[in-house]
């Protein structure tokens, strides 16, 4: 893994807290899909208890939705390289919901894999998640 991520420090602490406020955006906005009428905690808190599995999966696919953009991005010599690579991230940050969503309806007593429709309305996390990467790989851009 040190061979791939070469640009990020995974010595510093800095950078997992970066991932842990990543996580918790994109599951407190991915689950809020009502979000210009409603918004709560309750389902963001909820959704970690109904499948350990899927929990590992948005842990492990959200980790990688930052990381995989931010080395790209430090390795990146173009000028438009920021909303790129934050593009990218939200591409994928989408990409993970659908993989842990479906762990979710697969093995959670309260969802069906009839309900997978819903991963289609996280769309506010997916685009939170982009911003605030591009707001991170800003912030790399200038040490």
């Amino acid at each position: 893994m040190k061979d791939f991520f070469q640009s990020i420090d995974l010595e510093d602490q800095n950078t997992y807290l970066k991932i842990i406020l990543f996580i918790l955006i994109a599951n407190i906005i991915g689950t809020n899909i009502f979000i210009p009428d409603y918004f709560s905690f309750e389902l963001a808190w909820r959704i970690w208890t109904w499948s350990l599995l899927a929990d590992i999966v948005f842990i492990g696919t959200m980790t990688a939705c930052l990381l995989v953009p931010l080395e790209m991005h430090s390795r990146s010599d173009s000028s438009m390289r920021t909303p790129i690579y934050g593009i990218i991230s939200g591409i994928l940050v989408y990409l993970g919901y659908m993989a842990s969503w479906f762990f979710v309806c697969l093995f959670s007593d309260e969802w069906t894999i009839d309900d997978y429709g819903f991963v289609f309305y996280g769309y506010w996390g997916a685009i939170a998640c982009m911003l605030t990467s591009m707001v991170i790989m800003s912030k790399s851009n200038a040490k």
